[in-house]
C-alpha cells in the first residue's frame, strides 16, 4: 500500500454553557440573602464551589478588592476580584459572625485558648 498521507481529524472543541445576564437576575432574584452572596462571590468572582466554601475572613482584602484563595484547583493558590457590590454585604456577614463567636465564648462554648496550648 506504500505511504497514506493523511492528518488525523481533531477533536471539536466545545464551548462552555454560559447562563444569559436574564437568568442570573431570575437565579438571583429567588435566592435567600446569605446564598445570594456565594452565588454572586461564585459568578462574580470566578470562584470555584470549594474555593468559595473554604473562605475565611482574612480572605478578604477590601482596601485592594479582592479576594485570596489558598490551596484551589491543583493545589495553587491566586487572588481574584471581590466584586464592588458584595463589599457591604459580606461585611455585615463577618460582623455577625463575629457576635456569634463573642457570644459563645461569652457562654463557654466556643474555642478557647486553652485548647490550643501544650499542657506539661
Amino acid at each position: 500500500m506504500g505511504d497514506i498521507d493523511f492528518i488525523p481529524a481533531s477533536k471539536p472543541r466545545n464551548l462552555p454553557t454560559v447562563l444569559s445576564i436574564s437568568e442570573i437576575q431570575r437565579i438571583l432574584q429567588v435566592l435567600d440573602e446569605r446564598n445570594r452572596i456565594l452565588f454572586s462571590l461564585l459568578y462574580g468572582g470566578g470562584l470555584r464551589i470549594n474555593e468559595c466554601l473554604r473562605l475565611r475572613v482574612k480572605d478578604f482584602d477590601f482596601d485592594h478588592g479582592c479576594v485570596s484563595i489558598h490551596d484551589g484547583k491543583g493545589g495553587k493558590s491566586r487572588n481574584t476580584l471581590l466584586p464592588l457590590s458584595l463589599k457591604p454585604a459580606i461585611e455585615q456577614l463577618i460582623q455577625e459572625a463575629i457576635t456569634i463567636q463573642v457570644s459563645d465564648n461569652t457562654r463557654g462554648t466556643g474555642p478557647s485558648w486553652k485548647a490550643f496550648c501544650w499542657h506539661s
